[in-house]
């Protein structure tokens, strides 16, 4: 089973559209699975592929590790709001 790392989208600010309606504006969600290249399997965490490399009674090293990334973008606004001639300004 391939773990992977999940950093869940969070809301960075908010901006507002042309009426004035506050519109949430999130980070990416990020999806890493490290994966040790000599065995084939991979780390929970950060910490624990750290913890391998680390371990004098194996012979991993850092260019042993390979971090696969998927950013999935949030989703984009579409389309348009057009003031009405008697809410404007």
């Amino acid at each position: 089973m391939a773990h992977k790392i999940v950093d869940e989208p969070i809301i960075l600010r908010y901006d507002y559209d042309i009426t004035g309606k506050k519109i949430p504006v999130y980070s990416a969600k990020v999806e890493t699975t490290i994966t040790n290249t000599l065995t084939g399997n991979t780390y929970v965490s950060e910490e624990d592929m750290q913890n391998d490399i680390d371990d004098s009674e194996t012979s991993v090293t850092e260019s042993d590790i390979r971090r696969d990334v998927l950013v999935i973008a949030p989703k984009l606004l579409t389309g348009a709001d057009i003031l009405d001639d008697d809410k404007k300004e």
